[in-house]
């Protein structure tokens, strides 16, 4: 004679039930057909991750702006706080990484962009342009700023290119932190 089935808990709602079979999980219809919405749920959640990371791959908009981001975390690493900001000197408040041209042909030039304190020169006086540039001519020199100052053509860089940014900013920012 057959051993009776052990009582379960149901995997859906959680409430006990005494199984009829022993492969059971669940104590009804109604809690079978919710298992199969959630597992097909997941599948969905699933697939739509993939298929969002395949499109963020080769979507160019989506890679520049994480190469900027690496950029100009690389930025506000290498001109500590402690420097002070590039337009005013200041050494509180939030940093950024801000650009003296904000050129696109410019938008991953080291000599472009420098720490600067966000709340006052960035965001209040947009970049604060006027003490901007005398500071930049002390740090590089004037006839790098002049060459800043030039026209440049607007790059066309590939998606490759602008993932190869990417990783070489990320691998600067990994040297300047193990200093």
């Amino acid at each position: 004679m057959p051993e009776p089935v052990k009582p379960k808990v149901c995997k859906v709602c959680k409430e006990p039930f005494a199984p009829w079979a022993t492969t059971q999980r669940v104590c009804s219809q109604r809690c079978a057909l919710l298992a199969v919405k959630a597992k097909q749920a997941k599948a969905y959640a699933k697939e739509t991750s993939r298929l969002r990371r395949e499109h963020r791959a080769s979507d160019r908009a989506y890679q520049l702006k994480l190469a900027q981001a690496a950029f100009n975390a690389f930025i506000r690493e290498r001109d500590p706080q402690s420097k002070g900001c590039i337009s005013c000197g200041s050494t509180t408040g939030k940093w950024t990484a801000g650009h003296y041209k904000t050129d696109k042909s410019l938008r991953f030039h080291e000599d472009n962009c420098h720490g600067q304190c966000w709340f006052n020169c960035n965001s209040n006086k947009s970049g604060n342009i006027a003490e901007y540039r005398p500071r930049l001519v002390e740090k590089i020199g004037l006839e790098r700023v002049e060459a800043l100052e030039t026209y440049h053509p607007p790059p066309k860089l590939t998606i490759d290119e602008i993932i190869e940014i990417k990783e070489r900013y990320k691998a600067k920012l990994k040297a300047l932190s193990e200093k």
